[in-house]
């Protein structure tokens, strides 16, 4: 299989017998090599260079979009969110993606607080992805809230971590994380959680 790598510093891509490629300068934002698996051309630009408006630090869907089970990604890293947008391509799956940055957006985005008050614009996931390591309210906070919130009862919440110890994976599910999986997600990852919790997946068409 070819290998295909890109800068994230420069955002210059490498190709084999193909010349580089310039991402928009505006996704360069670490000095991270990320390397890309079996993509063609045209979907790494889209994938890398074009910017979902729901992966920002206001995210939101399109007003009449009518999504159906949104899958919310609370990660502080943004390689991190390119590796799972890909992982949730590969995988077949089509829950639109809406991203946050740390543990106070997801509250405020839960809580449907100030401008995540329209549900038609903002509206709830049926999976939270969520890393335990956030600035601001860290995951195992997070999770401790949610299990307070009564109308957050049926939210599937998969922890994100890259730690491997027992008792952070122990500490997640008393709290209430449906499952717990090391970071970065892979394609199997969401195929078996698909399988496993099929009400809060949807399939492409």
């Amino acid at each position: 299989m070819s290998r295909r790598w890109i800068s994230r510093k420069t955002g210059w891509g490498i190709y084999p017998s193909n010349p580089p490629i310039r991402f928009l300068p505006r996704f360069a934002t670490s000095t991270t090599w990320v390397r890309l698996h079996g993509w063609s051309r045209g979907e790494t630009h889209m994938q890398l260079g074009k910017r979902s408006s729901a992966a920002t630090t206001n995210p939101m869907l399109e007003p009449n979009a009518m999504p159906q089970n949104p899958i919310m990604l609370a990660d502080d890293s943004e390689d991190d969110e390119v590796l799972f947008r890909r992982s949730v391509r590969l995988s077949g799956l089509a829950n639109p993606v809406i991203v946050v940055r740390d543990g106070d957006e997801v509250v405020a985005y839960l809580s449907g607080e100030g401008p995540y008050a329209d549900r038609e614009r903002h509206p709830l996931p049926k999976v939270l992805m969520l890393d335990l390591k956030m600035p601001r309210k860290n995951g195992f906070e997070v999770l401790q809230w949610i299990k307070q919130q009564p109308h957050l009862k049926e939210l599937l919440v998969i922890v994100l971590t890259n730690s491997d110890l027992d008792e952070d994976k122990e500490r997640s599910r008393e709290l209430g994380a449906q499952s717990v999986l090391a970071k970065p997600c892979s394609v199997e990852d969401l195929k078996q959680l698909a399988a496993e919790f099929p009400g809060s997946w949807t399939g492409s068409s």
